[in-house]
């Protein structure tokens, strides 16, 4: 892998790759279906949620920002980012 990564919006057709980053990235599968009920979510911003793919456009690292509902019903920024050491999957 030459080190080199671009980001780009994530597709629908990334979500597996995705999910084996998130996978790969944390000690459980929580983050991954947190990712894919959110992505189930009516208030999904799809345009919030970012992959960063190596020279082949292989997906090796993943970032999501998301609005929550706050203790007061405020929304909150919170955000996921994953990338599986060393830098792929």
């Amino acid at each position: 892998m030459s080190g080199r990564f671009r980001t780009r919006p994530e597709t629908a057709a990334d979500a597996p790759a995705v999910r084996r980053v998130l996978q790969a990235a944390f000690p459980t599968a929580g983050e991954a279906d947190l990712v894919d009920a959110l992505r189930r979510d009516p208030a999904w911003l799809p345009g919030l949620s970012v992959v960063a793919v190596d020279a082949g456009g292989r997906v090796a690292g993943y970032a999501l920002m998301a609005l929550v509902l706050g203790g007061g019903g405020d929304p909150v920024p919170s955000g996921v980012i994953a990338y599986a050491a060393p830098f792929g999957v």
